[in-house]
């Protein structure tokens, strides 16, 4: 499990026991695939050129080989910090180019990839949490590079659909890429292991500032299966991931009264079960709180596009009020008696 952990088969580093997959085509007969060329932007990118907008920044490094902390990015609140660590570790686009040279897939292929695979705009959605108190780790590379969710070993439940913390596999099944060892263990390296470590610092720097530390571990999926998941099951417009050790009663009520103000039906850990723990505290430190939160992606965007409506802006306050009402029993913790 890596740094981290999780539930449902422990939900950290397999965030979710399912991946996205095939169908909705990238775009439709008669309308412009406005998408495909902002993600083509991002393929074979190295970090020379990118913008930052972060507070702090992990590391930033100027050649085609970059590391998990080169994409890590780390943005601090605009008011008093809270002992909250909003992690959103799959709307990221970018494939630097020694990434994308083990790909096998061409450019409109991998186009595909990405948007069929990524979490999109979640980053937006925890846009203003930062203004509640929330710390907020976001990725910017893509889970095709590796997956900071997954299990690096064989203890994860997808690698043997190749779909582990490196995927060997695309959406459909298809070939994605075929490393030989030594290759995946330096994707790892590059990649999955500084992410890793660089996600329990913040952790660890929350603990060191407020003695507690809760994760909201934000997501956000399809509304139709896709046939490469594994678990069936209801597809609620949130789903909320807990893991057994890290979710207590108080952060689970939370969830559900801020999602009934905005009424949005949940499911519990179904169809995605767990909530990301760092390693280094999982099962250790039950200071260390977490949970998921899985948003239906039809909600705040068009799937077929990627392309948001309406609906985000009243998702980006509910995630904000979550964030806040975390915050704010957390408060209320400190100031209790004894």
């Amino acid at each position: 499990m890596d740094s981290r952990s999780r539930s449902k088969t422990n939900r950290v580093p397999h965030r979710r026991q399912a991946v996205l997959a095939k169908n909705t085509s990238w775009s439709h007969p008669g309308q412009e695939n406005t998408c495909t060329a902002r993600i083509l932007s991002t393929i074979g990118r190295t970090s020379r050129g990118r913008r930052r907008s972060t507070v702090r920044p992990r590391h930033r490094g100027d050649g085609a080989h970059t590391d998990g902390t080169e994409y890590l990015e780390v943005v601090a609140p605009t008011v008093a910090p809270a002992p909250v660590l909003v992690h959103v570790p799959h709307a990221g686009t970018t494939i630097p180019a020694d990434a994308r040279a083990g790909i096998l897939l061409d450019e409109d292929a991998l186009a595909t990839e990405v948007r069929l695979l990524t979490d999109h705009r979640t980053d937006v959605l925890a846009a203003g949490t930062g203004e509640v108190g929330a710390t907020r780790v976001l990725n910017r590379l893509s889970r095709l590079v590796v997956d900071p969710e997954r299990f690096p070993d064989d203890r994860e439940e997808l690698a043997a659909h190749g779909m582990g913390a490196v995927y060997t596999r695309g959406h459909a099944l298809q070939p994605l890429r075929d490393p030989t060892p030594a290759e995946v263990e330096e994707l790892l390296d590059r990649h999955f292991h500084p992410y890793a470590a660089g996600v329990t610092t913040e952790v660890e720097r929350l603990l060191t500032g407020h003695g507690r530390a809760t994760i909201v571990d934000l997501h956000s999926y399809p509304r139709v299966r896709l046939p490469y998941e594994l678990h069936h099951g209801p597809r609620p417009p949130l789903c909320v991931g807990t893991d057994p050790d890290h979710t207590p009663p108080w952060l689970r009520a939370t969830v559900a009264e801020v999602a009934a103000t905005h009424h949005l039906d949940v499911a519990f850990d179904t169809p995605f079960a767990g909530a990301y723990v760092p390693l280094a505290h999982h099962r250790i430190d039950r200071r260390v709180t977490s949970v998921m939160l899985e948003l239906r992606r039809d909600l705040y965007l068009d799937e077929a596009t990627a392309q948001p409506h309406d609906g985000e802006a009243r998702l980006t306050r509910f995630v904000t009020e979550v964030v806040a009402a975390i915050a704010a029993a957390h408060r209320r913790h400190a100031a209790a008696p004894g």
